[in-house]
């Protein structure tokens, strides 16, 4: 993650109460010290635009198209219904598959369910294995989902069933 989308993730936290920013780190000075992040929204009736500036070196156009058409594939699907938003998700290569990224997302599933509400989540197909295993299930929206991409929803669990 670059150094501009950082700081903006940091401004975005200050002024945004209702996305949450977690991450899971190593205590000691070993390299690389982060293991993975996570950032969740849960506030999506609110407007605002999602992605700080494209980086210089990347197709605008595409990141454009591609991003916006999953927000439409989620507008299409959602509506008005309020959800929360599985924004972003990173796991370090040398932590991959070893359970952080699965802690990051239970947290965030676990307050949706606490609140009944349904969570949303755009994955890359090989991501879209992990989000099956917790309970997420493929609602692509054919000619708007972006190829190379997974619309995600999973539905709250009521207490008495988890």
């Amino acid at each position: 993650m670059t150094g501009a989308w950082l700081e903006a993730y940091h401004r975005a936290s200050l002024a945004s109460p209702d996305q949450h920013y977690l991450k899971i780190s190593l205590d000691s000075a070993s390299s690389p010290p982060l293991v993975a992040f996570v950032k969740w929204d849960f506030n999506t009736t609110a407007p605002g635009h999602r992605f700080p500036a494209w980086h210089a070196d990347s197709d605008g156009a595409f990141c454009d198209a591609f991003f916006g058409s999953m927000d439409e594939a989620r507008r299409q699907i959602m509506g008005t219904r309020q959800h929360y938003y599985l924004d972003t998700l990173l796991t370090h290569p040398d932590y991959q598959r070893q359970g952080a990224a699965s802690r990051l997302i239970r947290w965030g599933c676990d307050r949706a369910d606490q609140d009944g509400l349904p969570v949303w989540v755009d994955a890359s197909p090989e991501g879209a294995l992990l989000y099956q295993r917790l309970g997420f299930r493929d609602v692509s929206v054919p000619g708007i989902t972006p190829e190379g991409a997974v619309s995600m929803l999973r539905d709250p669990v009521p207490a008495a069933a988890s």
